[in-house]
């Protein structure tokens, strides 16, 4: 049975309406987008107010309380971004500011998996985090990174992944050994960009203060007081998860990233991720979280794509067994 709400300004307001919806349905309408992708309704103006469609009442029934305190908020002259209206439904509330990027844009958990992730974070020695792309988890991971170096809870920080090619066959890359292996951390890199000025990023690099380098270099290495992030972990094999995970020193802070449905690896070959996300899951101080496309803070298509690819998958495996 479908179900239709609606949430109109009350009659003793006294802004001008039409401000006021502006401000409730955000620049070009994002902050009534992202409620229609959360809650799986559809929103239509009305005069005075929104009317709210939708097959489960329940989620009619969320949705219509998001919106209630946006109207609130508008009458007052507050306007929400779209960002914020994603915080604001997955509980995140201002303590959980992890810091700021180069241009004074806050930074801060989304979606309530992404608050628990960084919850995570900061109070287990690893983390194992699993999800499609876009759910934040390196960008996150790297903020994290920074408030720990920030807060001298740790002295570096140490970036890696595997350097395997994403179905594709490369052939020989010319330059040095770091031009080789940029174009594999370029991800890190843009993670680091977003939050520290290149001149900053490149002074803690000369001072090792932050490093970047491929998972084969890691062998042998003890990290104290470091925050390490290995990220694409679905691409090690097992003998390369434990080799990592034995390089925890003292106080270190580890956590490990990847996407279980993008492994590169030979047919047939098992993931480092999906081995040591079974072999873990129940030692304490150890903290797994897992994604869906729900937590995708890119483009509203990318959640979309995702769901699709993921019917699809459970379809063939319908017809396989």
């Amino acid at each position: 049975m479908r179900s239709t709400l609606e949430v109109t300004l009350p009659e003793s307001s006294s802004g001008d309406s039409s401000a006021i919806l502006q401000r409730v349905s955000g620049t070009l309408g994002r902050n009534l987008t992202v409620i229609e992708d959360l809650f799986g309704v559809r929103l239509r103006m009305v005069q005075n107010g929104i009317e709210i469609h939708s097959g489960r009442p329940d989620q009619a029934s969320r949705a219509r309380d998001v919106l209630d305190r946006l109207m609130r908020e508008a009458e007052r002259g507050r306007a929400y971004s779209a960002e914020e209206v994603r915080a604001l439904v997955g509980g995140v509330g201002p303590e959980d500011r992890i810091g700021t990027t180069v241009t004074g844009k806050l930074i801060q958990p989304k979606t309530r998996n992404q608050k628990f992730y960084v919850d995570s974070i900061r109070k287990n020695d690893l983390t194992l985090a699993i999800g499609p792309a876009g759910t934040g988890k390196t960008y996150l991971a790297v903020a994290t990174a920074l408030e720990f170096l920030r807060d001298g809870r740790v002295k570096r920080v140490i970036l890696t992944r595997p350097v395997v090619e994403a179905g594709e066959r490369l052939g020989y890359l010319p330059g040095g050994y770091q031009e080789k292996i940029n174009p594999y951390l370029r991800p890190l890199f843009d993670a680091m960009f977003d939050q520290l000025t290149p001149e900053k990023f490149m002074g803690l690099m000369d001072k090792q203060i932050i490093e970047l380098a491929p998972l084969a270099y890691m062998r042998g290495r003890t990290f104290n007081d470091a925050f390490v992030i290995l990220d694409e972990a679905q691409n090690t094999t097992p003998p390369q998860m434990l080799m990592f995970l034995t390089r925890m020193g003292a106080d270190a802070r580890m956590v490990i990233t990847g996407d279980v449905t993008q492994v590169d690896l030979p047919p047939g070959a098992l993931s480092g991720l999906v081995d040591a996300e079974q072999r873990l899951r129940s030692v304490p101080g150890i903290a797994v979280v897992h994604f869906d496309p729900s937590d995708v803070v890119r483009h509203r298509l990318v959640t979309r794509v995702l769901a699709a690819y993921q019917a699809g998958g459970r379809r063939q495996a319908r017809r396989r067994g």
